[in-house]
């Protein structure tokens, strides 16, 4: 049946928590425009970390992406599960990080490189609304030894003052949100000899490339 849907151009999903589960088809190109903003992009950030207004039969549910399926080299969607939201109930968001001010920035002037350490930051949600992605203003960042940063103690501004929006409990204040760094200093640490790239798994296992001719043949083993 999914083979089916996704062969007609719609996209299976589901609607769970806080209520019974919902099976939902969408416009599959619609949301893969919402999904992939940025041309040979990956998979935006901004879509898990936004609130959905799903309009099903005489129902509007108010819901957050949870978990997504993608095609491992595409920008195609497979599957989508939503989780409600509920105003009054803690749901946890990625939110998104950007940041201005970079031609400004003292570090990156002097020749730092400015980089994103937390390209999202999980917050506590219990109010009505989800928060928009921060914006670092990194007009300030120095270049500092060994680097400058910023924390999430300097975002506790962007919050919303009514204190329905929380950093998420595994975090503490002085996680490096920002960092400038001048990488001729600062020496690569080499990754562990276990390491598995987190893109190539799934729940069945792992994506495996095997190149036979011309083309790449996708295998999947435990």
């Amino acid at each position: 049946m999914k083979e089916y849907l996704l062969e007609n151009g719609l996209l299976p999903g589901v609607i769970c928590k806080y209520g019974p589960n919902r099976k939902v088809t969408f416009n599959k190109a619609e949301m893969e425009k919402i999904a992939f903003d940025e041309e040979q992009g990956h998979l935006s950030n901004l879509f898990k970390g936004r609130l959905f207004r799903l309009h099903v039969g005489r129902w509007i549910e108010e819901c957050i992406v949870k978990d997504v399926a993608t095609h491992p080299v595409d920008q195609e969607l497979m599957f989508v599960r939503f989780e409600r939201h509920i105003p009054g109930k803690m749901t946890v968001v990625p939110i998104p990080v950007s940041i201005s001010g970079l031609w400004g920035c003292p570090g990156y002037r002097k020749g730092g490189q400015v980089e994103i350490g937390l390209p999202t930051v999980k917050c506590e949600v219990v109010g009505d609304h989800i928060p928009p992605p921060f914006v670092v203003d990194v007009s300030n960042l120095h270049l500092e030894n060994p680097f400058g940063k910023i924390t999430l103690r300097q975002l506790q501004p962007l919050l919303p003052n009514d204190g329905t929006v929380r950093f998420a409990r595994e975090y503490s204040l002085d996680e490096e949100v920002v960092t400038c760094y001048d990488p001729k200093v600062l020496g690569e640490t080499p990754l562990p000899h276990d390491w598995q790239d987190p893109n190539f798994i799934h729940r069945g296992g792992r994506y495996h490339l095997t190149y036979t001719g011309f083309w790449p043949k996708q295998t999947t083993r435990a």
